[in-house]
């Protein structure tokens, strides 16, 4: 439960090696590549980082098609009417083929990818083309579809030597408007107007003018709204246009439907080798990018990295057999800056989720992990505060876990289903079971009953004071146990003076001072003990002025130092005050639950009804579901609040980059052992 050690790795290979051994590093999956070092390394001149050559974009054209493709089969699954086909197309884009290392490279070396990719790539780009085809075609069937009964072929609509024939569209409110306007100003025996059609709020139809005079027609056409209506077709009946758009549709249709059957066939046949091939190749453009960042002289290649202290061996051996290498492995200098790699039993190693989302400890830092596990779902659990709702959750997320085996989800899961078995606890501490109070219940099962209430211990809706008292208790404590982290950490790294004058005296006001705090509300302290927990606070007080700040320079400085380290103090009842939310988040969750309850009785009514049962069930299910949904959101968000904000300032800085090694990545298979 800690930053495991990691060792610095200094390899030098020779040319002829080089590749083979980047292969090596790839495949044990130890070595955390250092590329700051590696820049800076380049920077100085002493050498020369290599370049990439034309084959990573190789590479990354089969990793697009594949990838295409298997986009490409979400929507096939949909379009094919074979039940059994369909599975096979959703197989195929929904889960990872588990494979053996010999299965998995006997698909890649029996199949000849280079014209599979070929004609994927094909496949793709002419459904690409056929599908933008046909949409061209649809728009330009409605646009053509008022003008269908038009009885001349659209060669017609041309001008002549003296005359302008146009086709033009306008809406119904304005054509009136356009007439007049054109009887007014020009006379009719030069222009003449023929209707075709109204569709919707439009009129489409032909003027025939004289030349002279067309260009004073459209000006009071555009005055309108109206506009020219192109027919970019050159001859032909409109029908016969549209017919022919309709057929070249159909025509296309059946070559999709040939392209998905080709893609179905392709997924049928290689789908497994196609999922191995993408991911054998990923790991050849990992690894010629990674070769990359080798830096170079003439005849030799130059890595810096790190490794996991426990991977010596393994290490090691990969490399034993290579003549042409130089490995050095050697403990980190105090200028170094190692990648973090965090180590933890498995009921803590979930919450590592959340150290990471606030900040990887410093290779030298404490890992914060198994500091918050343990916590973390207690304050979820008052949060939710709910039996009925900690069972659903507990099972809802055993449900999950069967469907996410690794990675971040996986871990929020975990949480959760941790948080629910404290949510039933805290449940059950407080008698509530979706909402309802035992006790209030008119109906009581005798045995179930007793036993139920005797591990009641109060009721938050009747007491709350006693729900504030508690959170606030456990900001006490763990406001306290961060100051003891960071005493622990000042004395392991021999600053005693600041351990024991500064950060004690902060553990020793929060203790005192939150019960001189309480006994000023009620909490009864004898005067002896009160004056002797007085004169604690008051000589940690004393102790933080003297000894804060003194090695700053100038008076001034001490001073704002001084004065920021009693202002502390202050923040302190703050942070503790903080916990209070959860008084606020455990009384909503119940108060909803309770309202719930009521409305879906209200709706039942006192006599049997069907209808009304059903639509109560449907009320309860609903707001309930919405319940645990929005309490699990806030006791998640204000429960990792309080350890980011309130435990971490104490004691913990964050700051450590990641430890990502070198090593083949999966996006599609599974490698089982043989």
């Amino acid at each position: 439960m800690s930053v495991n050690k990691v060792k610095k790795v200094e390899l030098i290979v020779h040319n002829l090696e080089y590749q083979e051994v980047v292969s090596t590093l790839q495949e044990s999956g130890v070595i955390h590549i250092d590329y700051d070092a590696l820049d800076s390394l380049e920077k100085s001149n002493i050498f020369q980082k290599n370049s990439l050559n034309e084959s990573e974009d190789f590479y990354r054209s089969i990793l697009y098609s594949i990838d295409k493709l298997i986009q490409r089969a979400k929507n096939l699954e949909v379009e094919l009417n074979d039940k059994s086909r369909a599975e096979i197309v959703n197989k195929f884009f929904s889960s990872k083929e588990h494979l053996s290392r010999t299965e998995f490279n006997r698909l890649i070396e029996s199949t000849n990818f280079t014209s599979l990719i070929s004609e994927i790539e094909k496949l793709l780009e002419r459904e690409k083309i056929l599908i933008s085809e046909n949409e061209k075609l649809v728009d330009r069937i409605k646009a053509l579809t008022p003008l269908e009964n038009l009885s001349i072929p659209v060669s017609y609509i041309a001008d002549t030597e003296n005359v302008a024939i146009r086709l033009f569209v306008i809406s119904k409110s304005k054509f009136m408007n356009f007439k007049n306007e054109l009887d007014k100003d020009i006379s009719s025996p030069l222009y003449e107007i023929y209707l075709l059609n109204k569709v919707d709020n439009n009129i489409y139809f032909i003027i025939l003018s004289f030349h002279n005079i067309f260009q004073d027609i459209y000006t009071i056409l555009r005055k309108n709204g109206g506009e020219e209506f192109n027919i970019i077709e050159k001859e032909g009946l409109i029908s016969q246009i549209i017919n022919s758009y309709k057929n070249l549709i159909n025509k296309n249709n059946d070559e999709l439907s040939r392209i998905k059957t080709a893609f179905y066939e392709i997924i049928e046949l290689h789908g497994k080798s196609l999922k191995a091939y993408y991911d054998d190749t990923f790991a050849k453009l990992m690894k010629l990018k990674n070769e990359e960042k080798f830096i170079s002289t003439d005849s030799t290649r130059y890595l810096v990295g790190w490794l996991v202290e426990k991977n010596i061996e393994k290490l090691s051996s990969a490399l034993e057999r290579f003549d042409l290498i130089f490995l050095k492995i050697s403990d980190p200098s105090p200028d170094d800056n190692p990648p973090v790699n965090l180590s933890n039993p498995s009921l803590v190693e979930p919450y590592e989720m959340l150290t990471e989302l606030y900040s990887l400890p410093k290779y030298h830092e404490i890992d914060p992990t198994p500091l918050i596990s343990w916590i973390f779902p207690i304050l979820f659990g008052i949060c939710l505060g709910d039996a009925g709702y900690g069972v659903v959750l507990f099972f809802g997320c055993l449900l999950a876990k069967k469907q996410f085996k690794t990675g971040v989800t996986r871990q929020l899961i975990d949480i959760l289903l941790q948080s629910g078995v404290w949510t039933v606890v805290f449940g059950i501490i407080t008698g509530s079971y979706f909402g309802t109070r035992l006790d209030l219940l008119a109906v009581k099962v005798p045995y179930l009953y007793d036993f139920v209430m005797k591990f009641v211990v109060f009721v938050p809706l009747d007491n709350p004071m006693k729900l504030l008292v508690l959170a606030l208790q456990i900001g006490i404590f763990q406001v306290s146990f961060s100051f003891s982290v960071a005493m622990y950490l000042q004395i392991k790294s021999k600053n005693y003076l600041k351990a024991f004058t500064q950060t004690f005296a902060y553990i020793v006001i929060t203790i005192t001072g939150s019960l001189l705090v309480s006994s000023m509300f009620g909490f009864y302290i004898k005067p002896n003990i009160k004056l002797i927990l007085g004169i604690c606070s008051g000589l940690s007080l004393a102790s933080l002025l003297i000894f804060s700040a003194n090695t700053e320079k100038t008076a001034f400085e001490k001073g704002l130092g001084k004065f920021f380290a009693a202002y502390n103090v202050a923040g302190i009842m703050g942070d503790i005050l903080s916990y209070s939310r959860l008084l606020a988040l455990g009384l909503s969750s119940s108060v909803i639950a309770m309202v719930a309850n009521i409305v879906a009785q209200l709706i039942r009514g006192s006599k049997f009804n069907p209808i009304s049962w059903i639509f109560s069930v449907i009320i309860l299910v609903a707001f309930h579901g919405l319940n645990i949904a929005l309490n699990c959101l806030g006791g998640f968000v204000h429960s990792m609040r309080l350890q980011f904000v309130e435990f971490f300032k104490n004691f913990y800085e964050g700051g450590g980059k990641p430890f990502l090694p070198f090593k083949r990545v999966y996006k599609y298979s599974i490698i089982v052992k043989d």
